[in-house]
C-alpha cells in the first residue's frame, strides 16, 4: 500500500500530465463516491473556463509537488 487518501483528496493527477502507463492502482477501503476527469475533459474544461481550469491546474500540479517531496523525504530516510 502507497497511501491512504481521505476524502477530497485526488489521485491519477500524474494522467493529466503525461500519456505514459499507471504504474499503481486504486482501491478503496470502503465505499466511495469518485468523481473521473479525464485529460480531454480537463482540457475542454481549462479552454472553456480559464480561470477555475488554471486553479484547478494549480491545485493538481500542488498535490504532485507534495506528493513528490514527501517521496523523496523517505526516500533520503531509507538510505
Amino acid at each position: 500500500m502507497l497511501a491512504v487518501l481521505s476524502r477530497g483528496s485526488i489521485a491519477g493527477e500524474l494522467s493529466m500530465v503525461d500519456a505514459l502507463p499507471r504504474t499503481a492502482t486504486i482501491r478503496t477501503l470502503e465505499d466511495a463516491r469518485l468523481l473521473i476527469l479525464s485529460r480531454d475533459a480537463l482540457d475542454a474544461f481549462i479552454k472553456s473556463h480559464p480561470d477555475p481550469g488554471i486553479k484547478l491546474l494549480k491545485g493538481i500540479i500542488r498535490t504532485m509537488s507534495i506528493r513528490m517531496n514527501s517521496f523523496a523525504d523517505r526516500l533520503v530516510k531509507f538510505f
